[in-house]
């Protein structure tokens, strides 16, 4: 897979300045965009320190990365590495600061996207945001880290008055202002046919990215998106500098089928979460989030699963084949692909109640307890979600079970 990044930035209509930066540099596959802030001479140099401290330090480990990406498996490695890269610049921006006085204070988002060769490692601070269109759906992957954002998610303020709050566009969290900070990063699968944009806030101050940059896509080609969402959010008269880079996949002929069946995979895997009442309505995200602590477990015809009485702390989401569900000697249910099991074991280990095996050679998407829990504790928004998803399960299931009770009273008495 090719995969090529395109940006460009201008000042605007009403900055005397450039306080935005960016690299796109597809021989390290790090892609970045940094918004400045700190006055006009604070905001250019924070947002120029931080994509040059990014470039050197993805230099040095770029071999790293792609390792624990690709051959290792290990994501959440990567994930560290991207994260020390971005407090590297927040160092190198805090340290010149507190060198200039003129400069104190100085600070800048950071949104980056590093590519190994089929995945990549999303690094975000403060209000430029990260998108993905996939499959012709508009996907934000970053959430802004502002004063406004923060009183949304802690059910503060409604989300339809983001825009007329004072505090719209105050950071909560930024580069340089602190020798270190707090980074969200995500690792994601690439597929064939993604296209991902990092932009700052002056244009999406004005462009409608979830509905507009679908639209954008089937009238530009790739190397002239970024020039044109930037020009349009001039001729709407954006208040900011805007900057955009587009990161566009290509696959060859040659690795047309290869990518196509390891993309069939990926999204087998996010349709299953997406068929389990506990991840229904998560974001693309949050579904990354999960598919990252989740495994593949095979089973042969006839292999165990687990047996009654035994404690196992998973749940299962089938993929392929098919689980027979046993009490005794009598099958009470079959589990085909896409349904699950073991979803209780989310909340405590209970002896499993049936005996479960594979009808046919299966695949399962296994989420262990402890993993369900680690989502829980570092993302505590979608921890509320799916607490809240579990909590409204649970309740359904209790007035079914009263209601067949009150049912079998009231046959007992008529009789």
């Amino acid at each position: 897979m090719q995969i090529s990044g395109f940006g460009f930035t201008d000042k605007g209509n009403h900055r005397q300045s450039n306080q935005d930066s960016y690299i796109a540099d597809d021989t390290l596959g790090l892609y970045v965009v940094c918004d400045g802030m700190g006055g006009r001479a604070g905001g250019e140099t924070a947002s120029a320190l931080a994509v040059e401290a990014v470039r050197s330090f993805i230099s040095e480990k770029r071999d790293d990365i792609v390792r624990s990406l690709e051959q290792s498996n290990d994501r959440f490695g990567a994930c560290d590495l991207v994260r020390k890269a971005v407090n590297r610049a927040c160092q190198a921006v805090f340290e010149k600061a507190e060198q200039t006085p003129e400069l104190k204070g100085m600070g800048t988002t950071l949104t980056m996207l590093v590519v190994g060769r089929t995945t990549g490692v999303l690094a975000h601070v403060g209000d430029s945001r990260a998108y993905v269109v996939r499959g012709g759906v508009v996907h934000q992957l970053s959430k802004d880290h502002t004063v406004v954002q923060e009183m949304i998610d802690k059910g503060i303020l409604p989300a339809d008055n983001a825009e007329d709050s004072p505090f719209a566009h105050v950071l909560s969290r930024a580069v340089g202002t602190q020798p270190l900070t707090q980074v969200d990063t995500l690792a994601i699968d690439i597929l064939q046919n993604d296209s991902f944009l990092l932009c700052s806030d002056g244009l999406t101050q004005v462009v409608d990215i979830g509905t507009e940059l679908g639209e954008f896509l089937e009238i530009c080609p790739p190397e002239k998106l970024a020039k044109t969402l930037v020009d349009t959010a001039n001729a709407r008269d954006t208040s900011d500098n805007s900057t955009a880079l587009l990161v566009s996949t290509h696959v060859s002929s040659e690795d047309a089928a290869i990518e196509e069946e390891r993309s069939n995979e990926v999204l087998l895997r996010i349709e299953a979460l997406q068929g389990v009442f506990l991840f229904r309505d998560l974001s693309l995200e949050e579904l990354s989030r999960v598919v990252n602590r989740a495994y593949v477990t095979t089973l042969e015809k006839g292999e165990a699963l687990f047996r009654q009485g035994e404690l196992d702390d998973s749940l299962y989401i089938v993929l392929d084949g098919e689980l027979a569900v046993q009490r005794g000697d009598e099958q009470v249910a079959v589990i085909r692909r896409g349904n699950h099991v073991g979803e209780m074991s989310m909340l405590t280990s209970t002896p499993r109640s049936a005996n479960v095996s594979a009808l046919r050679k299966c695949r399962l998407l296994n989420i262990e307890r402890k993993d369900f829990e680690a989502i829980l504790l570092a993302h505590p928004t979608t921890g509320v979600r799916l607490l809240t998803a579990l909590s409204r399960e649970l309740s359904s299931r209790l007035h079914a079970a009263v209601d067949k009770l009150i049912e079998g009273d009231s046959h007992s008495d008529y009789e």
